[in-house]
């Protein structure tokens, strides 16, 4: 085993230290995630999407199966909150499609 000696200046001391702490520091920083952005649908979409009619969205809107958002007159829907409010207002169709059906 052959003993080397490496001598270095202080300032090059200095910055090899200080390059070493950064490369540690950027290895543990976690990256940052952007939320992805809110995209809002009128009711005329939401209307179309659901196959349904402007009342019955209304009532969905008001019984709380659907968020909506009032943009002065205006109502909006977030489109993230719709795909989780979809498979609940899907399986509230099907039953009253049943029940129309079993009635006549």
């Amino acid at each position: 085993m052959s003993g080397t000696l490496i001598v270095f200046s202080k300032d090059e001391l200095k910055e090899l230290i200080k390059s070493s702490i950064a490369e540690a520091l950027a290895e543990k920083q976690e990256p940052v995630t952007q939320d992805p952005p809110i995209i809002y649908r009128t009711r005329k979409y939401v209307k179309d999407l659901l196959h349904t009619t402007y009342p019955t969205l209304q009532k969905y809107t008001e019984s709380g199966l659907l968020n909506g958002i009032y943009f002065g007159r205006r109502v909006m829907y977030i489109e993230s909150e719709l795909n989780l409010a979809l498979p609940r207002l899907k399986c509230i169709q099907a039953q009253r499609s049943r029940k129309q059906n079993t009635a006549a």
